[in-house]
C-alpha cells in the first residue's frame, strides 16, 4: 500500500489513517495471475515489443504487502531479480520473516512510501502495481505513474489495476452512503461491522431499488459479497478515485507511457469476441483508446488492469501468428473437455469461460495438452504431437497457419483456457516417487487456506492437503508419506471422514489420487 497528498499536515493525517486500517486487517497473501511477468512479456510480444526474457527478469512491485505475489512470481524465476515496496513497515518485516523461514532467496522488500522514492530504485523490466492507484490521493497517482516511467526499462511492461468509470458510478453511491454513517468510527473491525449492518438497511429499506433501480440490490449484494479486507480496504478506504478509461491513458501519456493492452486481453475491446466490444470497434475504427471507452460504457466497467509500455516502443495491432514458433502453449489444467459429438466439436471449459472447436488440428492440439497439463510445451514440440496424431499425410503448412492462427486467438479472446508463454513452466504432469512441492507453497500450506501454484495462480487446499504439502520436499518416498499421514490421523491432526461423514481412514490409492490432483493443480515441480 502505498500514499500521498497536498498539504504536509493533511498528508499525514492521511497516512495515518491509511496504515492504521491496513496494519489492522491485512489483505492476505496471494498470487495474482494477471501479473505474471511471463504473461506480460507474451502479450507484450505478441504486439511487437521484445519484451525481456523472464528467467532472469527485473520486477518491481508497488504496494505489494507482505510479498506474496512476489513470492510466488519467485517459485518460478529463480534466477530474476524480484523488489517489493510498501509503506507499511510491520507488512514489510511480516514478509521478510515469511520468506526467510520459506527459504525464499531472490526477494527484497522494503518499506517506502513512494513520494519519498526519487530516483533511488533504479531500473526493472517489468512494474506491478495491484490495488494501489485508486485508493491514494490524486498527487500520489501522479507520482505512481512518473516512477513506473522512470524504472520501466525501454522494452519493459507495467502492470497497472485501477477502479473504472462508468461501472464505479453507482456504487459510489453506496460508498458514500457507508462513509456517512460511518462518521466518526475509527476502529477497522467497527468500520466493517457497521458497514455490513448498514447495507442491510438499505436493502431492507429498498427491496425494490427504490430511486436507484433493481441494479442497486445486484450492487448491494456485490459488496456484501466481499470479505472483510475488500470491503474496509476497497470501498471503505479514505480515497476510492475511479477514472475514465481514455483519462487514465491520457494521464500516463504526459509521463511517457503508452497504452498496450488489457493484463486480460480477452476484456479488452480489441480481442474481446463479444457484441459490445464489435459495437465498439465499429463506432471508433481508428482509435483503439476510444474503442475501449465506448467498450467500457456499453459494459459499465468497474476494473481495468491495464498494461504500459515506454512511449516510443515498436507496438502492432496485427499480431503475427508466427510469433507462436517461438513460445510455449498449455492448457489450464482446471479445464474440462467435453465432445458434443462424436467426430465433432470438443468444448473445453474451466469455472469461468469454454472454448469450442471443430477445427481437427485445434481439437487434437488441446486434447493433446490436456494429457500432458499443466505443462507448457513448445509450439514446435505440440505440432509434431498434433501430425503424429492426425496422420502424416494430413500434414500441410494451411493446417499448422491455421492452428498458430487459433492458438493466438483463444489466448487473446479466451480468458484461462489456452496460454501462450514465453518460457516453460517448472511443473509436473505426474507425480515422481519422491515428490516436491514448492518452498513457498509448503510454507503457506500451513498458514493459509489457498496456496499459490507455478501458473502464477491460487489453488484452495483442504485439511488433508494442508497437512501433506509441508512433506513433500523430496526426501520422502509413497510409503512414506503414507505413514507420516497414518500418523497425523492417529493423532488427530487430521480427520478423515466417511462418506456418511463419520471418522474413517483412508481409502486404497488416496495418496496416489492426492498426488494426482497436486500434479494437476500445478502444485508439484521437477
Amino acid at each position: 500500500m502505498t500514499s500521498g497528498g497536498t498539504d504536509d499536515r493533511a498528508r499525514d493525517r492521511e497516512v495515518e489513517e491509511i496504515l492504521r486500517s491496513y496494519d489492522e486487517v491485512r489483505y492476505p497473501s496471494v498470487a495474482y495471475r494477471q501479473t505474471d511477468p511471463d504473461r506480460l512479456a507474451s502479450i507484450a510480444r505478441l504486439h511487437g515489443i521484445a519484451a525481456p526474457a523472464v528467467e532472469r527478469c527485473r520486477v518491481l512491485e508497488i504496494g505489494c504487502a507482505v510479498g506474496g505475489n512476489l513470492a510466488s512470481m519467485a517459485m518460478m524465476l529463480p534466477q530474476a531479480r524480484l523488489v517489493g515496496i510498501d509503506l507499511s513497515q510491520p507488512q514489510i518485516e511480516q514478509g521478510r520473516a515469511a520468506m526467510s523461514a520459506a527459504g525464499v532467496e531472490n526477494v527484497q522488500l522494503a518499506a517506502l512510501d513512494l513520494m519519498d522514492i526519487g530516483t533511488s530504485l533504479g531500473t526493472f523490466d517489468y512494474i506491478v502495481a495491484h490495488g494501489v492507484f485508486s485508493w491514494i490521493s490524486s498527487d500520489a497517482q501522479d507520482e505512481l505513474l512518473a516512477i513506473i516511467a522512470r524504472c520501466l526499462a525501454p522494452n519493459g511492461v507495467a502492470y497497472v489495476s485501477y477502479n473504472t468509470r462508468p461501472g464505479w458510478q453507482q456504487l459510489s453511491v453506496l460508498r458514500d452512503a457507508m462513509l456517512f454513517e460511518l462518521r466518526g468510527v475509527k476502529e477497522s473491525r467497527e468500520r466493517i461491522r457497521r458497514g455490513r449492518e448498514y447495507l442491510a438497511w438499505l436493502r431492507a429499506s429498498l427491496p425494490d431499488g427504490g430511486a436507484y433501480g433493481p441494479r442497486f440490490l445486484d450492487d448491494v449484494a456485490t459488496i456484501e459479497a466481499a470479505n472483510d479486507e475488500e470491503l474496509l480496504h476497497d470501498y471503505l478506504a479514505p480515497f476510492n478515485l475511479p477514472i475514465h478509461f481514455h483519462k487514465m491513458i491520457a494521464r500516463a501519456a504526459r509521463h511517457g507511457l503508452s497504452y498496450l493492452c488489457d493484463a486480460e486481453p480477452s476484456l479488452s475491446a480489441d480481442h474481446s469476441l463479444s457484441e459490445h466490444a464489435e459495437r465498439a470497434r465499429e463506432r471508433s475504427p481508428t482509435e483503439l483508446v476510444f474503442a475501449e471507452q465506448h467498450f467500457d460504457f456499453l459494459s459499465n466497467r468497474r476494473f481495468r488492469r491495464t498494461l504500459f509500455c515506454r512511449r516510443g516502443a515498436t507496438l502492432t495491432r496485427t499480431i503475427d501468428p508466427r510469433l507462436v514458433d517461438g513460445m510455449f502453449v498449455s492448457l489450464d489444467g482446471r479445464v474440462e473437455a467435453t465432445e458434443l459429438s462424436p467426430g465433432g466439436a470438443v468444448t473445453f471449459r474451466n469455472a469461468d469461460n469454454e472454448l469450442t472447436t471443430d477445427h481437427p488440428w485445434m481439437k487434437a492440439a488441446l486434447l493433446h495438452l490436456g494429457s500432458v497439463s499443466p505443462r507448457a510445451l513448445p509450439f514446435a514440440e505440440l505440432l509434431d504431437a498434433v501430425r503424429a496424431q492426425l496422420g502424416a499425410t494430413s500434414a500441410t503448412q494451411h493446417d499448422a497457419d491455421e492452428l498458430r492462427e487459433n492458438l493466438v486467438a483463444a489466448f487473446l479472446s479466451t480468458s484461462g483456457i489456452v496460454t501462450l508463454r514465453t518460457h516453460p513452466l517448472p511443473c509436473v504432469s505426474e507425480p515422481s516417487e519422491r515428490p516436491v512441492a514448492s518452498r513457498w507453497a509448503r510454507y503457506l500450506a500451513s498458514h493459509a487456506g489457498k496456496v499459490p501454484n507455478v501458473e502464477h495462480g491460487m489453488v484452495r487446499v483442504d485439511p488433508l492437503i494442508a497437512r501433506l504439502l509441508p512433506l513433500l520436499d523430496g526426501t520422502r518416498d509413497r510409503p512414506a508419506l503414507e505413514r507420516e499421514l497414518a500418523a497425523m490421523i492417529e493423532r488427530g491432526d487430521v480427520v478423515m471422514r466417511t462418506p456418511d461423514g463419520r471418522p474413517g481412514k483412508p481409502a486404497p490409492g488416496a495418496m496416489d489420487g492426492a498426488l494426482r490432483g497436486l500434479a494437476r493443480s500445478a502444485l508439484l515441480v521437477g
